[in-house]
């Protein structure tokens, strides 16, 4: 950040991964308090989709990667499983 200003690539990263994916989930989907949701992959953009079911109140919220230490960094909280 420049004297206040975002920058076009952490503008970029915050429309596309953050706002879009949220917004799948909240907007498309409609995910409701208590809706299963399963996540594939566990990304940067998919950690959206995760916080947008999360805030939605999505339960059971699961996670699936067939990187295991991408689960380290992306835990929704307790208790989400992870496959």
């Amino acid at each position: 950040m420049n004297g206040g200003k975002m920058g076009g690539i952490p503008a970029t990263l915050l429309a596309c991964g953050v706002i879009t994916r949220l917004g799948a989930v909240v907007n498309t989907a409609k995910v409701e308090l208590g809706s299963s949701v399963v996540v594939i992959g566990t990304g940067g953009l998919e950690l959206n989709a995760i916080q947008g079911a999360a805030l939605s109140g999505a339960y059971p919220l699961i996670a699936v990667d067939s990187f295991g230490f991408s689960l380290i960094f992306s835990r929704p909280p307790p208790p989400a499983p992870f496959v």
